[in-house]
């Protein structure tokens, strides 16, 4: 006979099956559920998670429905010389940036001289580039006039000795000074202290030179919440974050461009040439560096950096030619996405908490309710992605309100049940399977390897989302596509008319 050990029984007492090895993918993201909440069983949180990604998958489907409306609200904007400056959000994201080379000069100054020099480099680099792409004449920047063939790339010369040493911002004269200063350190053996100098000379020119800048209002706040969520991770020394966590926010972002631009873009020419070389020399550019950071004692610190400096770069280089606001936009609309997702959040969140509160009152209960409640949203999600694939409009009260009976509703309605039931038959199948799957693969047993690297990305991602998602919800024009199916009809329920005695004496009035 055989003995079954403690460790082999899953939390329902039954024998573990096909249990994941310790060091399975699967265990970590379990590991994640339950530092999310350590108060919620794995049954529910099974079920949660299927939810969420159901309503995250009908809703992406619905974005891709939406596309030229997405195009038609969002791509027609006001030219930014127009705004007043945000000097406020502007010398935050000055002081956020010298903030965050002061945090990087101290992990390569304790990495040693060599890792000063090669990091020093990196942002010298990169910012006398920025600077370049941000030097203009009226409203045209350098390289424009060469793309659309009006100059040639000798007249880059004049135009640039005229900025180094003879008008505003007399680069000439802040390089002389940094290289002076530089040679001086290097002579007094503090050469350690350099990438100090080239914060304190990046605020400084920032905060004289580039204060045209501040008229990118929106931007420059998705700007400072990058900033203020990359210092944060970055200050905490132990906590190391894999590169591919860094793709989930450019992922995203580059989703929703492609959404907005796909078939309904202007026709290529050369701001769309311009923008394009931009944006994808950008990305290689930064990824090269986190490629050369790799493996290096300063290359943690890089990367809890690397797309907060990429962000600025792109969206405050991208200006000074035609268009650029439209695509400025559009790059903030992206980093703004998990907006989309709020209400999803909303839902499966007060689910998550009444599933805490009945497994405190009854942790032996069955969750039948719960099934229902999931089933039934995603239901009216599905719903309403059929409605806008029909109808171009989403589930809300007007168009409730069209069936003034319950006979109309069946007729108007009835067309279409075939293929809504198929599929609601099919995601009740796929939903069960999922979570036996999910529950199947948090019965292992508890590896002893250490959670702190993936939790740590994850995190990251989850803080940079929220931030943006909530900024995106305050600043981003309305559209079709925001809400759930859940709560649109609750948010659009019509009010109260008036009587024709109120009415005749507003009128009056």
């Amino acid at each position: 006979m055989t003995v079954t050990r403690p460790a082999d029984l899953s939390q329902d007492g039954t024998k573990a099956v096909n249990s994941t090895p310790p060091d399975h993918p699967t265990h970590k993201f379990w590991a994640l559920l339950k530092k999310a909440s350590p108060g919620l069983p794995a049954r529910s949180w099974a079920r949660i998670v299927v939810l969420f990604s159901s309503l995250v998958l009908i809703k992406l489907l619905l974005l891709v429905r939406l596309s030229k409306h997405l195009f038609q609200i969002h791509w027609r904007v006001e030219s930014p010389e127009s705004n007043s400056p945000d000097y406020f959000s502007y010398y935050g994201f000055v002081s956020l940036g010298v903030l965050s080379l002061i945090i990087f000069g101290s992990r390569c100054r304790a990495a040693g001289i060599k890792a000063v020099r090669a990091g020093n480099l990196l942002v010298l680099g990169l910012g006398l580039l920025f600077i370049f792409l941000t030097f203009h004449v009226s409203d045209k920047n350098y390289i424009y006039p060469i793309l659309s063939g009006v100059l040639d790339w000798n007249s880059l010369t004049p135009y640039l000795s005229l900025d180094l040493f003879f008008h505003p911002p007399f680069l000439g004269a802040w390089l002389f000074v940094y290289v002076g200063l530089y040679y001086l350190l290097v002579r007094t053996g503090r050469e350690s202290w350099m990438l100090y100098l080239t914060a304190v000379f990046a605020g400084a020119y920032g905060a004289i030179c580039l204060r045209g800048l501040a008229i990118y209002h929106t931007e420059l706040l998705i700007i400072d919440v990058l900033g203020l969520v990359s210092i944060l991770f970055a200050s905490r020394a132990r906590g190391k974050l894999n590169p591919a966590w860094l793709l989930a926010p450019g992922i995203w972002s580059l989703f929703f461009l492609a959404e907005i631009l796909h078939g309904y873009a202007p026709e290529f020419g050369p701001s769309s040439c311009y923008f394009f070389i931009l944006l994808s020399g950008c990305i290689v550019l930064f990824g090269l560096t986190v490629f050369l950071a790799r493996g290096r004692a300063w290359g943690q610190s890089w990367n809890h950096l690397v797309f907060f400096y990429f962000s600025a770069f792109v969206l405050l280089a991208n200006a000074y030619y035609p268009v650029s606001a439209n695509y400025n936009r559009a790059l903030c609309l992206g980093l703004e996405f998990p907006r989309y997702f709020a209400d999803e959040c909303l839902i499966t969140g007060a689910l998550a908490v009444c599933a805490a509160l009945y497994a405190r009152w009854r942790p032996k209960g069955r969750l039948w309710w719960l099934d229902i409640c999931n089933l039934a949203l995603i239901a009216l999600a599905l719903v309403d992605l059929r409605l806008c694939r029909v109808l171009n409009v989403r589930l809300e009260w007007d168009v409730l309100a069209l069936g003034s009976s319950p006979k109309m509703m069946w007729r108007m309605a009835q067309p279409y049940l075939p293929g809504l039931v198929l599929a609601l038959v099919v995601f009740s199948l796929v939903y069960f399977a999922l979570v036996k799957f999910i529950l199947r693969s948090a019965q292992g047993k508890p590896g002893k390897k250490d959670t702190s690297a993936p939790a740590y990305g994850f995190w990251y991602v989850t803080a940079t989302a929220v931030l943006l998602g909530f900024l995106g919800v305050l600043l981003a024009n309305p559209d079709k596509a925001k809400g759930s199916a859940g709560l649109i009809p609750a948010q659009a329920w019509p009010r109260r008319v008036p009587s024709d005695r109120s009415g005749a004496r507003d009128a009056k009035l």
